[in-house]
């Protein structure tokens, strides 16, 4: 906590950042990862469902409930085991036990925590929309602790400095070159502080716009990459689909299509990122061919069949083609 020292600062909470027309590095890499992400997920190799529970019909035995936990195996049923797989099972159940013992105090310190992290969120939230520096937070929680402890002759000074630090910022406080100008007698205090009032007020409007454009450029760009991401996701599943229907050899082609096309992103950047379905699939499209291109000189070439020597058609080779990718590659790399 701050001490007699301790300043709250209002010129700087009142003065806005430097804003500039130029993104910042930060806001043009916004969405890199998230969009990666999107490209690794949809393109990643199709999960089996799990089949679903059933009970032959006239059967009565229950359907197990997954959102309610297993029943705890009962001893008859562990002594329809053999001796070594009894002991397994004790062992198990005991080592089940101690993990739920020690994960209760866990799951009670969490429940404890989560209103707390509901509060400390508000404030943030709060911080946020305000403008309120970390700094400026803990000088205002120390200047509160000095007046309800009742060491006034501490928080006094910094009432005062901050008292001035808003008269100036409020136009009341003249500048000095103003201030000289009205003892000088060229322009008089009345109209001074007008004069400084109107000046205050325009700058703090132009700071003031100059930080909600930011923070308008800032929420729009984040919700253009958020439909970038649905976009690019929604594009590429489906050609995913696509191709492991038409593609037989897609499945060996899957993963150098995937790690091809974080290269292109990469190399794209952000501002080069597909806007559209119809461009993420373009970009898919374009990727796989030059994914094939690389791969097609594992392929073994065609070979032509010589005429038989006895004039009529030369018989099948009995050495067995490729039909595959893979049997491409193992003929390629066996010859």
């Amino acid at each position: 906590m701050p001490d007699s020292s301790t300043d709250l600062a209002v010129e700087d909470a009142i003065t806005a950042p430097d804003v500039t027309s130029e993104p910042s590095t930060e806001t043009q890499n916004q969405g890199v990862g998230s969009l990666l992400d999107a490209v690794n997920t949809a393109l990643g190799e199709e999960k089996p469902e799990a089949a679903p529970a059933s009970v032959e019909p006239g059967s009565k035995e229950p359907v197990p409930n997954p959102s309610e936990p297993a029943p705890e195996i009962s001893e008859q049923e562990i002594k329809t085991y053999g001796p070594g797989a009894q002991r397994r099972i004790r062992e198990l159940v005991e080592a089940n036990r101690t993990a739920k013992s020690e994960a209760e105090p866990l799951r009670q310190e969490l429940e404890a925590v989560k209103p707390k992290a509901a509060q400390m969120d508000q404030m943030l939230d709060y911080m946020r929309e305000n403008n309120v520096a970390p700094e400026h937070l803990d000088n205002a929680l120390g200047l509160t602790a000095l007046i309800n402890r009742g060491d006034y002759d501490r928080a006094l000074p910094i009432l005062e400095n901050l008292l001035t630090q808003v008269r100036s910022a409020a136009g009341e406080t003249l500048p000095a070159d103003l201030q000289k100008k009205v003892e000088l007698g060229y322009i008089t205090e009345h109209d001074a502080k007008a004069l400084h009032k109107a000046q205050t007020t325009v700058q703090r409007t132009t700071e003031q716009a100059a930080q909600d454009k930011a923070k308008s450029e800032s929420e729009r760009q984040q919700r253009e990459t958020q439909t970038m991401v649905h976009t690019a996701v929604s594009a590429a599943e489906a050609w995913n689909q696509e191709q492991a229907t038409t593609d037989p050899e897609w499945n060996l082609k899957r993963e150098l299509v995937t790690q091809r096309m974080e290269l292109e992103l990469l190399r794209l950047g952000p501002q080069g990122y597909p806007r559209t379905q119809a461009a993420v699939r373009t970009l898919l499209a374009d990727v796989k061919k030059e994914v094939e291109k690389g791969i097609s000189r594992f392929k073994a070439p065609p070979k032509a069949i010589s005429p038989s020597p006895t004039g009529g058609s030369a018989l099948p080779r009995s050495k067995t083609q490729p039909k595959s990718l893979m049997d491409a590659v193992n003929v390629a790399l066996g010859e």
